[in-house]
């Protein structure tokens, strides 16, 4: 949002220690007069924070800032520790209705675990209860007008290094109409079961009258007619070279799907910032030194196959100086600057490419980009103060637009047949006081087999005023295509968009560059959780949900509930290894009696020592490299392998990093009748495993050589999360 209309005096209050009962404060002249100029004073603002949460005494720093915008007045308060342990707490108060509109709290708290994904101390039950209470009690006028989203998108666990919230959301629902991104959102710690985030977002523009909006049939038609999803070729991960690109039906549309429900137009931004949905629209190869001591240049070092791949590849780049001249065919370098920088490199779509800069008085400035291994010249950027933007052009959108593609006949003439001008392309904010910007930039997205490649394409930017190209740039990819020959019709991916994201009619809230507010009603296809982040991105044969890395998104995850575990030990747990994609070989079956296979453990280990964002699998190999990175194992194992309670108690108390106390001599005793059968030297695992309570044992025996069965397994890697 642009905020260039607000006014901030920021205040500070010293030489004051606030505590519950608040003494009486000499505060600055400045705090006295804007007290008066607003119906809720600074003590008044301090006092219903206070009254409402406790702000710990160790914050002994505290400081008050006020902010006016859009009529709006808000006392902004902070404490801060000035010692270790290091926290903060701060809050928003509305300066004349009084209203509480936001609090966060941090602390800082060290989390002892060794493993990363750990078991909540707090149930969501819990922790929504209270959560509830809270905004019952600050919003008891709002209350009728909201509705709870639950996130569906939330891990059954909390990360050690990551978020360790659970995330509630409360959204305003006027006349039956959702209205998504006004409400109320508060975050519980799952470990203290303490709020720490609340954060109220309501607008108090008018809303406009339901009477007249077309039909939910009649927005579904607007939608299909506009072509809001497009077939696209889609290529996610350039940096690995397997990867191939594939085709999506993409939501391409500028008004990200948003129908105006009493026109039946998509809505476009124009320069405004709209909350649609649960968010918003608008319009190398470089060598380091390590700290090790050289060695001759005689001395033999082995060389890894990829440090030997790289050096075969350098025998055939160019030189910087081969590099410079290819530069010249295309642009005059001016005399004026000077080369600063030349560096050859691998950049993430494993192109090697070969970076120039150069440089001069007042800012000038020449950047390049040559292809080190063909010469071809795939980018530059050119500026000098003449290109000042307050100045107007002698050129229109239209002439800028032939003097661009002459520009690119010539230098990419095969390549510029087989793109279009990018019809997406949101232009900027017209100036009033400029005719024709002096700066304008055209896109052009690449089609293969008819069909568009928006990963690829061809940026060119003209100055109006010299009547050059001061912008070049060309992003292109040599793989192969699949063909679109099994993709599902445009209505059946249509319709399966609907029925994942329904096309509903809600209100949506519009800033525009003033910061004016006002409030619209559109229909839009709508998640079912406030969380969910993922993209309008359908792979196009199946119609499954793809997030930006192209990862199938499995949207009913953490619904997941194994079929055959009814009454065994820690059975709620272990859904929640399920929902995470653990031990899901048997689909909906865990198979809890069946023998565990040494894959399917280690998987479990890596995933909660080392955890993958949303939607990412792991192959049986990198499961493997990664235990024996992690030193797990020693020597060669198969996937398939059974794992025995004594090996379980190895790789646990390995995952735990307690394999120094384990290789402790004397000083482990074990109550088990077969203690004697043990391996020499896992006396000291075994003891420690099982006194944490990771490993079970059979009356008076551990029998050591049995194999683990799978609920015995899961029971393990459930109870390693909670040992700290």
């Amino acid at each position: 949002m642009n905020r260039r209309s607000q006014r901030i005096l920021s205040l500070c209050v010293s030489g004051c220690l606030l505590t519950a009962s608040l003494p009486s404060y000499a505060f600055a002249e400045e705090t006295a007069l804007i007290s008066q100029q607003t119906k809720v004073s600074l003590e008044q603002a301090i006092r219903i924070v206070k009254d409402n949460f406790q702000v710990p005494q160790e914050l002994d720093d505290f400081r008050s800032g006020f902010n006016e915008f859009n009529g709006r007045k808000v006392w902004n308060l902070s404490w801060n520790a000035t010692k270790p342990p290091h926290g903060s707490f701060s809050a928003e108060v509305d300066g004349t209705t009084g209203e509480l509109l936001s609090m966060n709290h941090w602390d800082w708290q060290s989390e002892p675990s060794n493993t990363a994904l750990n078991i909540p101390d707090v149930t969501m039950e819990a922790a929504k209860e209270t959560a509830s209470q809270l905004v019952q009690k600050l919003n008891s006028e709002k209350w009728q007008k909201l509705q709870l989203v639950l996130d569906t998108n939330r891990s059954p666990f909390v990360s050690k290094e990551g978020n360790r919230q659970y995330n509630f959301y409360w959204q305003r629902v006027e006349n039956q109409i959702p209205f998504p991104g006004n409400g109320i959102s508060v975050a519980v710690d799952s470990k203290t079961g303490k709020v720490v985030n609340y954060q109220v977002n309501w607008t108090s523009a008018a809303l406009p009258d339901a009477k007249g909006v077309i039909s939910p049939e009649k927005a579904k038609e607007s939608f299909i007619n506009a072509n809001m999803l497009e077939l696209q070729y889609y290529f996610p991960r350039r940096d690995k070279a397997e990867s191939k690109p594939f085709l999506v039906y993409r939501l391409t549309n500028p008004s990200e799907g948003a129908i105006d429900a009493f026109t039946g137009q998509p809505l476009m931004p124009k320069e405004r910032w709209i909350q649609k949905g649960y968010g918003s629209f608008a319009a190398g190869m470089g060598m380091s030194v390590s700290a090790v001591p050289a060695k001759g240049m005689d001395q033999a070092t082995e060389l890894r196959p990829e440090e030997l791949k790289e050096i075969g590849q350098a025998d055939k780049f160019i030189s910087r100086d081969q590099a410079i001249e290819s530069i010249k065919k295309w642009l005059q370098i001016p005399k004026d600057i000077t080369l600063r920088n030349a560096s050859l490199s691998r950049e993430w779509d494993n192109q090697y490419v070969w970076n120039m800069f150069w440089d001069g008085a007042e800012g000038k400035n020449l950047s390049c980009r040559v292809n080190a291994l063909t010469g071809e010249l795939i980018g530059y950027y050119h500026w000098d103060k003449s290109m000042d933007d307050s100045k107007s052009g002698e050129l229109n959108r239209e002439s800028a637009r032939q003097l661009a593609e002459s520009f690119l006949k010539k230098i990419q003439p095969k390549r510029f047949q087989e793109v279009q001008l990018d019809s997406q392309q949101v232009l900027p904010e017209p100036r009033p006081l400029i005719q024709n910007p002096i700066g304008q930039t055209f896109s052009y997205v690449r089609k293969v087999n008819g069909i568009p490649f928006p990963d690829n394409r061809i940026n060119v930017t003209v100055n109006t005023l010299s009547k050059e190209v001061t912008e070049y740039n060309l992003d292109w990819t040599e793989k192969e295509f699949p063909s679109s020959s099994q993709v599902m019709s445009t209505a059946s991916i249509n319709e399966t968009l609907f029925n994942k994201r329904p096309l509903t009619l809600t209100y949506a809230q519009a800033d525009d560059s003033k910061g004016n507010q006002t409030v619209k009603l559109i229909y839009q296809p709508l998640s079912s959780s406030p969380m969910a982040n993922y993209p309008v991105l359908l792979e196009a044969r199946t119609g499954q949900s793809l997030d930006w890395e192209g990862n199938i998104v499995d949207e009913n995850k953490y619904d997941f509930k194994f079929n055959d575990i009814s009454g065994i030990p820690l059975e709620s747990e272990i859904h929640k290894l399920g929902q995470i994609n653990l031990f899901r070989e048997y689909g909906s079956a865990f198979h809890p009696d069946e023998s565990v296979s040494m894959i399917s453990l280690l998987r479990g280990m890596v995933m909660i020592k080392s955890p993958l964002s949303d939607n990412k699998t792991i192959t049986d190999q990198e499961v493997l490299a990664s235990a024996k990175a992690f030193g797990w194992i020693q020597g060669e194992v198969q996937p398939g392998d059974a794992v025995t309670r004594e090996q379980l108690a190895k790789l646990m108390v390995r995952m735990l990093k307690l394999e120094p106390a384990a290789k402790v001599k004397n000083i482990y005793q074990l109550p088990f009748e077969d203690t004697s059968s043990l391996s020499d030297g896992s006396i000291g695992y075994v003891a420690l495993a099982w006194g944490l309570g990771i490993i079970k044992s059979d009356a008076n025996a551990l029998v050591p050589q049995q194999a683990v069965t799978r609920a015995e397994a899961a029971y393990a890697l459930l109870q390693s999360m909670k040992v700290k």
